[in-house]
């Protein structure tokens, strides 16, 4: 007579199951023979609590499959509908960051990379694991004629809200926790309508600020037209800009000269005074003024940067009403120690600094070869069928498959990092390759 036990073991998303039988097994005490055999499934990572966005415990998903031999490589738009293998079914990409300990994911294309796929498995996967979203929409190229992204944004936003998934019951779907507006518009990221890069008017080595500020502006301004186009209510999302980690910037009131604040001080003096950056807002002003003192979050990209630096030269100086975030962190081998804790316990004290997002979950197969938190090993999970719009027009819509690898950790060891920092691991998982003989060479980003 044979009785079957199941056990699920919900955080490690695997199940166990023992067979008792007759045969080859101990003797009980009426002269049978008992055998127990156990075997372990792997899945998906079950249904998980849900997390408070502050503090911010963040990973970078940029995890783009290995280019083909010839053609276009894969859309950049992970939260499509296409890349479902590589986030939940066969990989689980999210259940791996929800793994670590991590309570946000940032996905850098969300919006206005492509246009005709549905977004909600991707939102409603991470509301599942209790992950908070912070979704950009696409910076590189920022399609902004003159520097003003006004049409641009609020096409990319209106689309993202009324057929993609984005919107839910009047509210942003509430996985979307924050949206980046732009992505380092101190960098050369803006196009005009042709894909034909801008080049800002300098003072010497270093751009003029009226560009980076009107970019902002008026991206800021069309995503809060596209909101109220599609009548929905945004006020539990944040807002911001994420600007880059330069400390040879000036403001463009004259008052922070250097240091890593510069961006900060441009929005909270142009949203008052839009002619700083040579812009008009098309919408109610008081009202963007209003969106901006509720809604917005200081962000930067502080690259490799050392909690001892951060604290020093941004933290110490930091005065604004609003939050501050660090959108990239990448990690930094002169000092691991403090790789991540300090700006995760500072986060948590909840007062101004929000938290960090760390860059970022995947090596970059695209050309670069940077390394982050995992490689691709040898071993095929399935496959993707995922989808990009051609910049500028975003009117070609190219498609294609795509091989999914499983993943191993980089040997530069910054995912056990991020794991031993937030008190979690770094699997089981189905999406984690058997052996570790499979990791590839890597050199990580310093």
């Amino acid at each position: 007579m044979f009785r079957k036990t199941g056990i699920a073991i919900a955080a490690l998303g695997y199940t166990t199951l023992s067979l008792q039988g007759c045969g080859g097994g101990s003797s009980g005490g009426d002269g049978t023979t008992t055998t127990t055999t156990s075997t372990t499934t792997l899945g998906p990572v079950p249904p998980q609590p849900s997390q408070d966005f502050w503090p911010i415990k963040g990973i970078g998903y940029q995890a783009q499959p290995k280019p083909p031999s010839s053609g276009p490589p894969a859309g950049p738009d992970m939260a499509q509908a296409g890349y479902e293998a590589m986030w939940h079914t066969k990989r689980d990409d999210l259940g791996i960051i929800h793994q670590t300990g991590s309570n946000a994911v940032r996905i850098y294309a969300g919006m206005g990379s492509e246009l005709y796929n549905d977004h909600s498995k991707f939102l409603d996967r991470a509301q599942e694991l209790g992950l908070n979203v912070i979704v950009d929409v696409l910076s590189k190229p920022a399609l902004c004629p003159e520097f003003d992204c006004y049409d641009q944004w609020k096409f990319a936003v209106g689309t993202a809200l009324k057929s993609q998934g984005f919107a839910k019951d009047g509210k942003w779907h509430p996985a979307v926790k924050m949206v980046m507006l732009l992505d380092q518009p101190d960098l050369p990221i803006f196009s005009d309508n042709t894909g034909a890069s801008l080049q800002c008017d300098k003072v010497g080595d270093e751009d003029k600020p009226w560009c980076r500020i009107k970019g902002s502006l008026s991206a800021l301004d069309g995503f809060l037209a596209a909101e109220a186009e599609a009548k929905i209510d945004g006020s539990d999302v944040k807002l911001g800009v994420t600007w880059s980690f330069s400390n040879t910037r000036t403001s463009a009131d004259g008052k922070v000269v250097g240091g890593h604040l510069w961006g900060a001080q441009d929005m909270e003096t142009s949203i008052k005074s839009p002619d700083l950056g040579g812009y008009s807002f098309q919408g109610d002003a008081s009202a963007i003024q209003d969106a901006f003192s509720k809604r917005w979050v200081h962000s930067i990209s502080a690259a490799g940067t050392s909690w001892a630096y951060f604290q020093e030269k941004v933290l110490q100086g930091y005065s604004y009403d609003r939050p501050l975030m660090v959108a990239e962190l990448t990690y930094n081998p002169d000092s691991p120690e403090a790789f991540l804790t300090g700006f995760d316990e500072e986060a948590a004290k909840k007062n101004k600094f929000m938290g960090v997002v760390v860059l970022g979950f995947q090596t970059d197969y695209q050309g670069s070869g940077v390394s982050y938190m995992f490689d691709l090993g040898e071993t095929k999970l399935g496959s993707v069928n995922v989808c990009r719009e051609d910049a500028p027009d975003l009117t070609t819509k190219t498609c294609g498959d795509f091989d999914v690898f499983c993943l191993s950790p980089a040997k530069a060891g910054s995912a056990q990092l991020v794991a031993t920092a937030r008190q979690g691991s770094i699997g089981p998982s189905i999406g984690l390759c058997a052996s570790s003989a499979e990791t590839k060479d890597s050199t990580f980003v310093v």
